[in-house]
């Protein structure tokens, strides 16, 4: 009983940390890593994980600040995301949106397919 205890712990604060991970990434190509918990939801291309929830691929800068910001100061009651931009400052506000909005929306795009051989 212990150990399971001990596993649920081990397990509870891993999630934390990724949830709330708040480094920004280098001057390269290199996503920044509070993507990390972005992507969870929107994954690093933008698109959306989950049916319904917004592709950030396809708004610009100023929409996903405007949105995050907005989440942060809960002026949208009662947002998940409110418990993940909290504790975001405006540098990685910016820094996401930076991102985000520079990804190529695949998500319209047809699905190429491959011919079976003969």
């Amino acid at each position: 009983m212990a150990n399971f205890k001990y596993i649920k712990t081990v397990s509870l604060f891993s999630s934390l940390f990724l949830m709330t991970s708040m480094a920004i990434g280098g001057e390269d190509d290199t996503p920044p890593d509070v993507l990390n918990a972005c992507s969870q939801c929107h994954q690093r291309t933008g698109n959306a994980a989950i049916p319904g929830w917004p592709p950030l691929n396809t708004m610009t800068k100023q929409q996903i600040v405007s949105k995050l910001k907005g989440h942060r100061e809960q002026i949208v009651p009662d947002s998940m995301m409110s418990k993940v931009t909290f504790k975001l400052t405006d540098q990685q506000i910016e820094d996401i949106a930076e991102y985000y909005s520079a990804q190529e929306d695949i998500s319209q795009q047809p699905i190429r397919m491959i011919p079976p051989e003969n």
